[in-house]
């Protein structure tokens, strides 16, 4: 089934938002990505759990993070979850959501007074100067202009025919390759690192959480979820699971899309046969 990709003004203070949506059904799962936060990296994930789960599946960008849509306007970590609760509110239920990465902290948040079931996939939820790629990019965030400067350089100086042979690699979808190359435009690097400043002060102490995730996945080896965040999630609910042989960024591989689309899809059947 092929997706449809919509590009909707939120509001006349927020900057465009593009969402793509695959399938219909008698219920609904709102994927939140993790940043760079567009949703073109979760194309084979949707279409593997629509397969599977016979729901309409719809992954959201967010606000000023596709480049074809670009903005002057940056929106912090809470003005993200702000926007996410209005976007989940218009939507009829039966709902589902799935939030990857800092979307499972916007999701917890934007959902913390509702029931409506939450699956965290690789989460990110604390940041801890623990990880050398965590403070790399605590650097980087406080760094924008000479980042910005050198991804401008790349993206000038280097031709997509060469950016994509480098991708293969890492990106193992053309979906996914077309997505990383576009996130090197400027507005997009501006969005996902003002997001990302905003991520590592606003997450700077211990996570709580308001109510428990319906299902949270982990990586064996994750930076953004380490073991002792595991372990002290682990101590607040049950329902925590390390899949073997899938990594923090599943959505780039379709083979691990599918493995984790087939872990959603079970916990969430008998939420929409309830």
């Amino acid at each position: 089934m092929l997706p449809e990709v919509t590009t909707v003004q939120p509001d006349p203070g927020l900057p465009p938002v593009e969402y793509i949506r695959i399938g219909d059904g008698p219920g609904r799962v709102v994927i939140l990505p993790g940043n760079p936060g567009s949703a073109r990296f979760y194309l084979p994930f949707m279409t593997s759990l629509h397969e599977r789960l016979g729901a309409e599946v719809i992954a959201l960008s967010y606000p000023g993070h596709e480049f074809r849509q670009p903005s002057s306007r940056c929106l912090s970590l809470d003005e993200t979850i702000q926007w996410a609760r209005g976007f989940l509110q218009q939507c009829p239920g039966p709902l589902a959501v799935v939030g990857h990465s800092i979307g499972a902290h916007i999701a917890m948040q934007a959902l913390s007074d509702r029931s409506i079931p939450i699956i965290a996939t690789f989460p990110f939820l604390q940041f801890t100067g623990a990880s050398r790629r965590q403070r790399m990019l605590h650097w980087m965030v406080w760094h924008l202009g000479p980042v910005r400067a050198v991804v401008a350089a790349h993206r000038l100086l280097v031709p997509d025919t060469v950016k994509r042979r480098w991708g293969r690699r890492d990106f193992r979808h053309e979906a996914a390759l077309a997505a990383a190359i576009d996130v090197l435009r400027d507005a997009s690097v501006k969005a996902t690192l003002t997001l990302a400043r905003h991520e590592f002060a606003d997450l700077a102490r211990p996570f709580e959480l308001p109510r428990p995730f319906l299902q949270v996945l982990c990586a064996e080896a994750d930076h953004w979820f380490p073991t002792a965040h595991r372990r002290r999630l682990q101590a607040l609910q049950d329902g925590v699971q390390e899949v073997p042989g899938v990594q923090h960024a599943f959505a780039v591989c379709p083979h691990q899309s599918e493995v984790v689309a087939r872990l959603v899809a079970d916990a969430l059947t008998p939420v929409f046969r309830a």
